[in-house]
């Protein structure tokens, strides 16, 4: 294994290849090995130009109008999720699916040993093929390349003008473009030429066209390639990532506008993703349109209007005005999910909103008190939550992910006015809530509904006598109906022989299933529950508080509950106010230990809540305080009210959600120490992280080997999974670590490795670092690591001694009165 390095804009660029064996790599992280962030920190995506080769062409003439090292446009690569587009355009014309054909993203799959991950957004149904190709679904690909004839991919390759697959190769692993037969960048590009003409000579059905046309149409506005749209670029696009000798390599292949074109690209980004190179590209195209457009010919830098339709009644973009007549804080912005895709964004008062939750999701009789105790854990959940759709232009859409929300009625409306400005606090912040529909009679712990999630004592899992037969339910579904939901989910196999529960929790809840005569052969309760009712319809399988046994033609589930059963059950709520509960006896039940609290300022919720969070007006002074758990940007007070904002910002995939409340009060703190070790009071920060929903997909997006754990690029943070980084013991020094590099990156500039690399492992190590002093003297001539010596470390072990050494060298530093601020242009 050897380091490549890379000069980067704000500190080294470090890649690695080759990759450890995935089979040596799990064994490792069983056994705990796994090297904490310390040990190698990169910074991820936006490779420099030594890093990009893109080729633009002229259609009509054939001319290049710009290139930067073309000739590697010319060399075959593994084109990744490029091949995405032969593999639907196959299927379809071989009858194994049509535009109607509808798959449940399970969000991983694996395929000859590489276990993919999704990271498109969850959009709550399965998804047609014009949608899995906007946002590139492995799952799909993977799922109707298990049943594509080799024949049929074949042709679909000729008529694009690329070679046919490998025989060394799976159909699978072709499809997604892991393995096989390598193409050059300009034949792919190519190959979406010949995809968007008019007169397209393409062997295929018009809807076959239509299909791909739409579905690289809307990639290149609000899918994996939505940097062109967001540049103002009409385009059909398709991007793809790939590992090239250990290394990611990002590919985008394109052609502009998206009718009648006059230009075809291609950019390959050694060291990044296919959303990078789109990134990257997108200027590039805008600069040659400006010109071309200035010598009079025609601009390729035009796109249609937000919501012009595109075919087949879909859009291209979602809606997402911003009101300009209220401030944030006034109003909730909710994301209205329509039915072809996309949402409508609607403002409105928290109270209104709070009211219209209240409707769709409170037991359909409930008295008052109910109906406030649901208002009250409604508004908890919606501060807690706020802006969970920040990157979309709302704040929380309309569907299970969030809250149901409908129109109010006159119950609904009064219990949300009764209820004005009350909400459940947790040390002063709104509390990380849950509620259920039914929990069959006994709670659920949110850990075993959601791995990773945190197990805060105010959501126990306890008997619940009040919801005791409320909720029973039978239900038959045919072999044949519950083998179709299995396969939507990426199952294989012709013939499901048996179901039998093999585990469950404490609570009775089934946690897994055995599966005869498909593989994987066990699917867990949860996911069971959702490929049915995705698939099937979610009037079935109504919870995971069940039994099975077979029938002669099928299965029968007999069960209570309806939901994941934690936190506020709402058939119990409403049984435990016809008994004369009142709403604070009902909510101190369901959450024990929390506090009732209301906002100061009821018609600004947003800004008192964030008020009572960073403690310039707090409920609870002197108390520790938890950080907004919010997706969007969070103002985060560091030491006094005169202290600088903190703009901190956190991605999680979807299925790590109940996390967010964790990862948020775990960064805040880790970046409270880090400013305080290094002593910034001064800097207005704004940060981004990204945990990975598996390992393999932090490894993709940064390049880095498996024992290596964050990766900055300027201020954005590249992280193993949450799960991961907390049960290693390694998340608070590798926020840390990664914080530090954050703040110090731009003032060490052209710094060497050494100096980047000992002011990090100095500061992450915890609230002291800032009085710590060398352990023992530091020789005077002792050797500082080279560059060329971090970059080629060949183990962990080796940069572990190297980062050390570092640290000690910069301890020198610091004895000798020169902190990390005395650098620009120093001769370190």
């Amino acid at each position: 294994m050897f380091i490549q390095h890379r000069d980067c804009s704000n500190r080294a660029r470090m890649t690695l290849c080759p990759r450890a064996s995935r089979a040596v790599h799990a064994a490792l992280l069983a056994v705990g090995l796994l090297v904490s962030a310390p040990l190698m920190s990169a910074p991820a995506h936006a490779a420099d130009s030594r890093g990009i080769s893109f080729l633009i062409v002229d259609l009509r003439t054939g001319a290049t109008l710009a290139s930067e090292r073309p000739d590697i446009a010319d060399r075959p690569i593994l084109p990744g999720s490029v091949m995405k587009i032969a593999a639907i355009a196959a299927a379809m014309e071989s009858g194994t699916i049509d535009e109607r054909t509808r798959i449940v993203c399970t969000r991983s799959v694996v395929v000859d040993g590489h276990r993919l991950t999704c990271t498109h957004p969850d959009l709550h149904r399965a998804l047609t093929p014009a949608e899995a190709l906007t946002h590139s679904c492995d799952v799909y690909v993977a799922t109707i390349a298990a049943r594509l004839p080799r024949a049929a991919f074949d042709r679909a390759l000729a008529g694009l003008g690329l070679p046919p697959s490998s025989a060394a190769a799976s159909e699978q692993a072709s499809a997604l473009g892991l393995e096989g037969s390598r193409v050059p960048a300009r034949a792919l590009m190519n190959a979406v030429v010949r995809i968007a003409n008019q007169t397209s000579l393409l062997p295929w059905k018009p809807a076959t066209l239509d299909v791909v046309r739409l579905g690289l149409r809307n990639a290149a506005h609000d899918g994996t390639a939505s940097a062109l749209g967001a540049a103002g670029i009409d385009a059909l696009a398709k991007t793809g990532t790939v590992d090239a000798g250990g290394v990611s390599q990002g590919l985008v292949v394109g052609v502009t506008p998206s009718s009648n074109p006059t230009m075809g690209f291609a950019l390959i980004a050694s060291g990044g993703a296919g959303r990078d190179a789109a990134s990257l590209i997108a200027p590039r195209l805008r600069s040659v349109s400006t010109t071309d457009a200035a010598a009079g010919r025609r601009s390729s830098g035009s796109s249609p209007s937000p919501g012009a339709a595109t075919g087949q009644g879909q859009r291209v973009d979602a809606v997402k005005p911003t009101p300009a007549s209220v401030t944030k804080g006034e109003v909730i912005r909710i994301g209205v999910a329509q039915p072809k895709g996309g949402y409508v964004v609607k403002t409105m008062s928290l109270d209104d909103y709070v009211a219209g939750v209240v409707t769709a999701e409170a037991a359909s009789v409930s008295g008052p008190a109910a109906l406030d105790a649901m208002a009250i854990a409604v508004r908890t959940y919606t501060l807690a939550n706020r802006e969970r759709h920040a990157a979309d232009g709302f704040d929380l859409c309309d569907l299970t992910h969030c809250q149901v929300f409908r129109a109010a009625n006159r119950a609904s409306r009064d219990a949300s006015v009764r209820t004005a400005g009350r909400y459940l606090s947790d040390r002063g912040a709104p509390a990380h809530i849950f509620y259920t529909g039914s929990c069959g009679g006994f709670s659920e712990r949110a850990p075993n509904v959601w791995r990773g999630a945190s197990d805060p004592t105010y959501l126990p899992s306890k008997a619940d006598p009040a919801c005791v037969g409320e909720s029973a339910w039978h239900d038959e579904i045919s072999a044949r109906d519950v083998l179709r939901a299995l396969k939507a989910g990426g199952f294989t196999g012709d013939s499901l022989r048996g179901l039998s529960v093999s585990q469950r929790s404490a609570s009775g809840r089934v946690a897994w299933l055995r599966v005869d005569g498909l593989s994987p052969n066990q699917v867990s309760g949860d996911n069971l529950r959702m490929l049915v009712g995705r698939t099937l319809g979610w009037q079935h399988l109504r919870s995971t508080l069940f039994d099975v046994a077979r029938t002669d033609t099928g299965f029968a589930f007999s069960g209570t509950g309806a939901g994941h059963g934690v936190g506020l059950c709402v058939v119990g709520a409403a049984a435990r106010a016809r008994e004369g509960s009142t709403a604070e006896d009902i909510l101190r039940n369901y959450f024990p230990g929390l506090a009732f609290q209301k906002l100061t300022t009821v018609d600004s919720p947003k800004s008192a809540a964030r008020d009572q969070m960073d403690g310039t007006s707090g409920l609870q002074s002197g108390e520790q305080r938890r950080a907004d758990m919010t997706a969007g940007p969070t103002r985060l007070s560091t030491s006094s009210d005169s202290s600088p904002t903190v703009q901190l910002r956190i991605s999680l995939p979807q299925q790590d959600e109940p996390l967010r409340g964790d990862a948020m009060v775990s960064a805040s703190l880790a970046l409270r120490q880090v400013r305080a070790a290094l002593d910034v009071t001064t800097d207005t920060l704004p940060v981004a992280l990204r945990f990975h929903p598996t390992v393999e997909s932090y490894q993709r997006a940064t390049g880095l080997p498996w024992y290596t754990a964050g990766a900055t690029h300027e201020r954005t943070i590249e992280l193993l999974p949450f799960g991961v980084l907390r049960q290693r013991g390694l998340l608070e020094s590798t926020l840390r670590h990664e914080f530090a590099h954050a703040l110090t990156n731009e003032r060490l500039q052209g710094a060497p490795l050494w100096m980047h690399e000992g002011v990090a492992v100095w500061a992450s190590r915890g609230p002291s670092a800032a009085a710590q002093t060398p352990a023992g003297p530091v020789p005077a001539a002792m050797k500082c690591p080279s560059d060329a010596e971090l970059t080629k470390a060949s183990s962990g072990e080796a940069i572990q001694r190297l980062y050390e050494q570092a640290a000690q060298c910069y301890g020198r530093e610091l004895a000798a009165g020169r902190s990390w601020r005395a650098w620009v242009n120093s001769p370190w």
